[in-house]
């Protein structure tokens, strides 16, 4: 009987492997093996999609915000210039009425 562990006293008596395994046992393994690898790689190009997707996704978002910083920027402006124009109408208003309500009676 050969001794499966690497209790020999030489480098001859270890790890012995006899012809007793199996060819079914050896193909199986490799196959399995073979599966499993085959399902890391697929795992691995699912992941790569799914993180170009997730890029392409980002980039067109950032596009829409810079376009909406740029929006937002250019109607803050002319909302001031805006209020700007009210306050010169309302300062325009305020003195009509002052002329209507201190005018001369006839």
């Amino acid at each position: 009987m050969t001794e499966f562990s690497d209790n020999g006293n030489g480098k001859s008596e270890r790890w012995h492997v006899n012809k007793g395994i199996p060819v079914v046992w050896i193909v199986g393994s490799t196959f399995i093996g073979l599966a499993q690898f085959g399902g890391f790689i697929w795992y691995a190009s699912q992941f790569n999609t799914r993180v170009e997707v997730v890029e392409k996704v980002q980039t067109a978002a950032t596009q829409v915000a810079e376009k909406t910083q740029n929006a937002v920027a250019a109607q803050g402006e002319r909302l001031t210039r805006v209020e700007e124009k009210l306050v010169a109408v309302q300062t325009t208003a305020n003195r009509i009425e002052t002329l209507l309500t201190t005018g001369k009676p006839r």
